[in-house]
């Protein structure tokens, strides 16, 4: 499987394990306009599986560390963009009323927790029957 269809791949499982953790799917669909649980998942969904996804899969290689690690500092990079380039697009009143004041924190843990899952299963697709990854590295320590 090359980079991006592992990405695709270790994107829908994270995004769909990270969403069944904390349940965002109304705060996206309330942040999209709309009050329908279906158009949120979808967003939700789409951004996670083919937006983070397919960008993990092109930056892997060039990041450092196993693949997990190198998720997890994809993941609290994909939170600082939340933070710093959607939220505002919300209007702070919006986001204050929707989450409150613990909502950065909740951010950062909840992309870093799906960015580790994105690089641990990314890494495991990226393996062969040995347990090693396609260069010979077992994907803990690459």
């Amino acid at each position: 499987m090359d980079t991006i269809g592992r990405g695709l791949v270790a994107g829908f499982i994270a995004t769909l394990v990270v969403s069944l953790l904390h349940d965002p799917i109304q705060l996206v669909a309330t942040s999209a306009g709309t009050a329908s649980p279906a158009v949120g998942w979808l967003f939700h969904m789409f951004v996670g599986t083919l937006v983070w996804g397919s960008l993990f899969g092109l930056l892997h290689d060039h990041l450092w560390g196993p693949s997990w690690l190198r998720g997890l500092a994809f993941g609290v990079a994909a939170a600082a963009f939340v933070l710093l380039a959607v939220v505002p697009l919300l209007g702070t009143e919006r986001f204050d009323l929707l989450m409150g004041i613990t909502a950065p924190f909740a951010i950062v843990l909840f992309h870093a927790i799906y960015g580790a899952l994105l690089g641990g299963i990314y890494g495991w697709l990226g393996t062969s029957e040995d347990g090693h990854d396609l260069n010979g590295h077992h994907p803990v320590v690459r």
